[in-house]
């Protein structure tokens, strides 16, 4: 089933975004995101948000250090050039 709840990144946003990187002048970047681009082993069931994967390598390609992200409620570092940064909630009483 469409897991709706997983984002996504529409190829109009990317361009735009794109776009601002591009004339950043040198400055080095870090992104913020509700959604994470990529799961950390363990996720079951969950879906990555549409074009995750294509994003992704865009970031890299434009040199982005980190992408700060949260939605999972669980904490963990993948990769890197960008490394994705997820964030435990700190204000969520939930435990998943």
């Amino acid at each position: 089933h469409l897991d709706w709840s997983a984002g996504g990144v529409p190829q109009q946003r990317l361009a735009a975004l794109l776009a601002k990187l591009r004339a950043r002048g040198g400055r080095r970047v870090v992104l913020v995101a509700h959604h994470a681009l990529a799961h950390p082993e363990g996720i079951r069931g969950r879906a990555v948000p549409r074009n995750a994967r294509e994003t992704l390598a865009a970031l890299r390609a434009e040199g982005v250090e980190a992408v700060l992200c949260g939605h999972l409620h669980r904490s963990a570092v993948i990769g890197d050039r960008p490394a994705l940064v997820l964030a435990a909630s700190a204000l969520s009483p939930r435990l998943k």
